[in-house]
């Protein structure tokens, strides 16, 4: 038995030691706050049945399959502890099929420490796949270029305790590099480093579900105040929030919640410059608050507010009602 144990534990400690990092050229500088894209196109002689992905990012990723979205916002800040790294393993096809695939991920790295998070001085990915039993090896085939519709917006940045930098999004340099049509052959490949290398050390499976997403909500109600739309939540949740709206170029719309300032400290905002005509964006850095805070320049006319609650993989359950209104509101917040 202990011969047996012993060799399952050399297998396991190989499969991680062979797992190596993406990440940039070393041409390519590096600074907190910065989001990378992610290309790989697979073939798959047989349609698959068996899938198993093992992917780790610094610091969150989305991932693409064929153009569709399988995983928001995946990751959790780096841990269990502050040298090694936690990893998702994700089961199931995540969209693969026989033939041609693509598969794309947008990464956003944090590149600073917080109270949940621990800096690793790599901005990067690490992917492995086994089809049908069978480990693909796909390191050498990855491509990479920084986002440069994101940038770190002017005024207050995040107090100290937040890893999360502001998040700036310029419309006119989208690009759609999530579709499988999409161009990349002006993108450099990947730098392969190992997990020691990069600062990453062991991979750690992931120990709760991914996220639960509710999908996007309509606001229970919204207030103009001149310039700003204040959209109301049910209650202080943690969402990431959504705008639709009809714009000549250029204009800058801030986006925050009332919780901006909770506990005195500084927190995240999020700031959006439109492209010309109808565009939608959704800020991929959560908030928590009571009501976000749009402040709409002239020249930008909004269609649609929207959000998307987040949180763990969980459903209300039970309620509770007494004549006291102050101990039926502190369940409704509890």
């Amino acid at each position: 038995m202990k011969t047996i144990f012993s060799i399952v534990c050399t297998f396991l400690y190989a499969i991680v030691c062979s797992a190596q990092v993406l990440t940039l050229p070393v041409s390519e500088a590096v600074s907190p706050g910065m989001w990378l894209c992610y290309r790989m196109h697979l073939h798959l002689d047989n349609e698959p049945s068996d899938v198993e992905l093992r992917i780790a990012a610094d610091s969150k990723y989305w991932l693409w399959v064929n153009g569709e979205l399988q995983v928001r916002e995946g990751g959790l800040k780096r841990g269990p502890n502050p040298k090694d790294t936690y990893c998702d393993v994700l089961r199931g096809r995540q969209g693969l099929r026989e033939g041609d695939n693509m598969v794309a991920v947008l990464v956003w790295y944090f590149g600073k420490d917080g109270f949940s998070h621990r800096n690793s001085l790599t901005p990067g990915l690490a992917f492995r796949l086994s089809v049908d039993g069978r480990e693909l090896n796909t390191d050498s085939v990855w491509k990479v270029c920084k986002h440069l519709a994101y940038y770190l917006p002017e005024g207050e940045r995040p107090n100290y305790r937040l890893p999360e930098s502001n998040i700036g999004f310029d419309a006119a340099k989208h690009i759609a590099f999530q579709q499988p049509d999409y161009d990349d052959g002006s993108w450099s490949k990947a730098r392969r480093v190992s997990l020691e290398e990069a600062g990453w050390h062991r991979l750690v499976d992931r120990p709760i579900p991914q996220w639960k997403d509710y999908g996007l909500k309509t606001y229970t109600r919204t207030e103009q105040r001149e310039n700003r739309i204040l959209a109301y939540l049910p209650y202080n949740a943690q969402m990431t929030p959504y705008l639709k709206v009809k714009s000549v170029a250029g204009r800058k719309i801030d986006i925050r919640t009332d919780d901006y300032r909770g506990g005195s400290a500084t927190n995240v905002f999020a700031e959006y410059i439109t492209r010309e005509g109808v565009q939608e964006f959704e800020c991929f850095g959560w908030m928590n608050g009571h009501y976000v805070i749009y402040t709409i320049p002239e020249g930008c006319e909004v269609l649609e507010l929207k959000y998307r609650e987040t949180g763990y993989d969980t459903d209300f359950a039970g309620s509770f009602w007494c004549d006291d209104p102050f101990l039926t509101r502190l369940w409704t917040k509890a």
